[in-house]
This record gives C-alpha cells, structure tokens and sequence, in this order.
C-alpha cells in the first residue's frame, strides 16, 4: 500500500497535490489518506520538533482532520496496544489528543471517538496511579522512562477490549474518511480530468 511518507502527487496550484479525477474516485481508501496527508507529512519530516507544532497550528480545518486521523491510522496498524508501542509519547501529549479529538469530530466519527475517548481514559488512569504510587512532590515531565512506566499500568482486560473494538471500527472508520476527502477534494488536491500519472 502506499505510503504517505512518499511522494504521491505532483504540486498543484496554492501548494495542493494534483489527482486526475478518475483516481480520486478509484483509489482505495488507505492510498486517498496518503496522498491527501502527503504534503503536511512532508512538512513535518524537514522541520524541528518545536516547527512541528506550528505546522500543525496553521493547518485548515480539514488537513487537520485529516492529519490527526493519519497519525491515528499509521500508528494503530496493530490496534491502540500498538499505537503505545510506536508513539509512547502521543499518549501523554495534550496537543495529540486535542488534535485526536478535533479530528474524529470534524470527520463525524462517532464510534471511533467513543474508543479513542476510552483509551485516553484508560491513559489518564494509568497516569494517576504511577503518580501516586511516586515519591516526592511537584509536577514531573512525562520523560520516556517516566511514559514507559506508565504504560506497563495499563489495564491489560481493558486494552484487550479496546483493541477489538478499535479493529472492529477501523474499516468502516476508513472508508469514513475516504467519503470525507472525496465531498471536500478540492481543498487538498487539485483535480484534473486527465488521467496523468502523478509522481
């Protein structure tokens, strides 16, 4: 499958991508999110970690749907148990889960942001429970080996369930999003009614 990580698209008018028409309608689901993310993606593998969250700040309503829906949707290829063991540090990030939730929202997601609600619940229980179980006072940094310990206090009854759930949800959640970049296509390509092969 393609990967939005590479290039997808040729550059089009006001920095959009360019898709012929008859692809946009043809591509799979998972090939259209790539190619739709692909130009933010980019951006965010040449900038530093501080101009990432700038990135993010000034992208439009639905590149930032569509963004924090792929970052769920890349990372959660082995289900929410997975997404902890690619992006340990998205789980204790505010802003991931601002993003998270403000997707899912604007893509009208209901069942996908019930479990994702859940999960940052189950998230947020773990986080109280190491804190409570810590010597000392005063707020900590969520560090990796502080994340790490967290992580291992996840309720494994209740990651289970949200994981089969989360699998359950994620093909029509996916074709969800496929009907969302289709009715708002020309805010992230530009498209054409030739049938150019794009690069």
């Amino acid at each position: 499958m393609l990967q939005p990580s590479e290039p997808a698209t040729t550059p089009g008018g006001d920095g959009l991508p360019t898709i012929p028409r008859a692809q946009l309608a043809g591509l799979t689901a998972g090939e259209l999110l790539a190619r739709a993310t692909s130009p933010t993606v980019r951006m965010m593998g040449v900038v530093s970690l501080d101009g990432r969250k700038e990135v993010v700040r000034r992208l439009d309503t639905v590149r930032s749907a569509l963004f924090g829906y792929w970052i769920l949707f890349i990372h959660g290829r082995h289900a929410l148990t997975g997404f902890c063991a690619e992006l340990p540090h998205r789980t204790v990030d505010p802003d991931f889960w601002t993003l998270l939730d403000r997707s899912l929202s604007e893509l009208d997601d209901q069942e996908m942001l019930a479990i994702t609600r859940r999960f940052r619940a189950e998230i947020e229980r773990a986080q109280a429970a190491l804190a409570a179980a810590e010597t000392g006072t005063g707020t900590r940094e969520w560090d990796w080996e502080r994340t790490a310990a967290m992580l291992l206090l996840l309720d494994p009854q209740t990651m289970r369930q949200l994981d089969e759930d989360y699998r359950r949800a994620d093909a029509a959640s996916l074709d969800g999003v496929a009907g969302y970049i289709r009715r708002h296509a020309d805010e992230v390509f530009v498209v054409t009614d030739g049938s150019e092969n794009v690069t």
